[in-house]
């Protein structure tokens, strides 16, 4: 969580998966003017997500989502709303949680947070989906013979690294730092400020 609010804090949207027995909980109410004592920094306890998942008032909305994992397109359903996330002693979160389960039941259904509030929620999906691809042009650069150290030997022993690296730290960067348009303002990536 203290990483979370990090991000929160640097104006860092952040994505991952969240725990399905996770406890929400609404925001603090305001605080009335004169009143004394410690400010409430939670709401009340919300249903975990599990229980979200199994009732059968969720309201659940269909959305095609493209490049499912260098699959194409895949339907799923999505259900979601605004939360805080507390844990004692830590900062208290505020996010957005997204529930995805597919209706052919091809994989578990999974929770996400999202530390930005506003975002639409087929856009959480899209942009966690996108990860993927990222992540296994990594694995498969540290697949290569050559990229890797091996040995206890000294670092300056390493071979070059394989150009699939390079390749990989320029696309990366040029995908968290985004692009500058003629007017010299930068645009906002994906999941950044």
């Amino acid at each position: 969580m203290l990483f979370l609010d990090a991000m929160r804090r640097a104006r860092i949207t952040a994505i991952t998966r969240l725990r399905l027995d996770a406890a929400p909980y609404d925001p603090a109410p305001p605080r009335p003017p004169g009143t004394i004592g410690r400010p409430q920094t939670k709401g009340a306890r919300l249903p975990t997500l599990a229980a979200i998942l199994a009732a059968k008032e969720t309201r659940w909305h269909a959305v095609v989502v493209p490049g499912w994992y260098g699959a194409g397109e895949r339907t799923i359903e999505i259900a979601s709303d605004t939360a805080v996330w507390r844990h004692g002693g830590l900062p208290v979160v505020p996010m957005r949680w997204v529930l995805i389960r597919d209706p052919e039941a091809r994989f578990p259904s999974q929770a996400l947070l999202c530390t930005d509030p506003t975002r639409e929620p087929a856009q959480i999906v899209g942009w966690f989906v996108r990860r993927w691809t990222i992540e296994v042009t990594f694995q498969e650069a540290r697949a290569h013979p050559g990229s890797r150290r091996s040995g206890s030997g000294p670092i300056w022993r390493l071979p070059a690294p394989h150009p699939a690296c390079s390749l990989y730290s320029r696309s990366s960067r040029c995908w968290l730092h985004g692009s500058r348009p003629a007017n010299g303002n930068r645009s906002r990536p994906p999941g950044g400020t």
